[in-house]
């Protein structure tokens, strides 16, 4: 039954700041989950990077990147200035898609490449049921996924959904319902629908997000709070919020990599009372 909810700024804020995944006194690194980047050739590598990143400064307690092979591997840790990143290959997938790992979110699409061994890694990553942000690459077809939040654009939401029609909205929601998945339509005012009926459609953005390496970072914010317990319309929309706030605090003149230095001062401004806290105990 559908809930035909719209929510926008601090309307939303209220709902999803109360399931935002505060690392816990007692809790470790494996407890607030570990998400897996895809990764793709060393031309791209940078796309994962950012992705990997961003997630872990947001909420995952681990992160691992894939490289197709060893040697793209050893380049990318090579130029990576991130040390706590952890790094794999693509023949550690199986693996991690099984349902006793204890992978709790995958980001694929960022750097990914197409091609037909992408297209049977996007089919494995699906059948898995784990929580999945596909980005970019990923975006080749819609699929059917209820565990899977996808972040297109409006050039490659065109591509995948060519005969949907009406409002931005409108065309959102219809995909939610197609794929089951969670929508997060980007543009300056990105738009999030659930295939229940839920939207919500952010305020715009900082023009400073126009920049190559933004969507990457968006969906490794997303990751990290999927890795961390969130629900995926709750993360997708917590993503969005923590993106924007990101571009305003590094301002015009910024690259993707400065949103990403600015997470932590986005979350010390959402957690004024653990802060707080934190220091009355000590």
């Amino acid at each position: 039954m559908d809930i035909n909810e719209k929510l926008s700024g601090d309307e939303a804020k209220k709902r999803w700041l109360p399931l935002f995944p505060w690392p816990k006194p007692d809790g470790h690194k494996y407890t607030r989950g570990h998400a897996v980047v895809i990764g793709g050739p060393l031309e791209t590598g940078g796309a994962a990077k950012l992705s990997g990143t961003s997630a872990l400064k947001t909420a995952a307690g681990l992160v691992t990147i894939l490289a197709p092979d060893r040697e793209d591997m050893k380049t990318y840790i090579s130029s990576c200035n991130v040390n706590a990143l952890m790094w794999g290959t693509y023949d550690k997938l199986p693996d991690y898609l099984k349902p006793s790992d204890h992978i709790t979110s995958i980001i694929v699409g960022p750097g990914f490449g197409k091609g037909e061994k992408q297209e049977h890694m996007l089919d494995e990553i699906v059948a898995s049921g784990k929580p999945v942000v596909m980005d970019a690459d990923a975006l080749d077809k819609p699929r059917f996924n209820p565990h899977a939040i996808i972040t297109p654009h409006e050039g490659e939401f065109a591509r995948m959904f060519p005969k949907l029609t009406g409002t931005r909205e409108d065309k959102a929601l219809a995909a939610a319902k197609e794929t089951g998945s969670v929508v997060l339509l980007k543009g300056s005012k990105t738009i999030v629908a659930a295939p229940d009926g839920r939207i919500f459609e952010n305020e715009p953005a900082s023009p400073s997000l126009a920049t190559a390496g933004s969507g990457d970072t968006l969906s490794g914010i997303i990751g990290g709070l999927l890795a961390a317990g969130m629900p995926s319309y709750e993360a997708a929309i917590a993503g969005v919020y923590i993106h924007s706030r990101a571009g305003e605090l590094a301002g015009l003149g910024s690259v993707a990599d400065n949103f990403g230095e600015k997470i932590p001062e986005v979350l010390r401004e959402l957690s004024p009372v653990q802060e707080q806290q934190r220091w009355t105990e000590r």
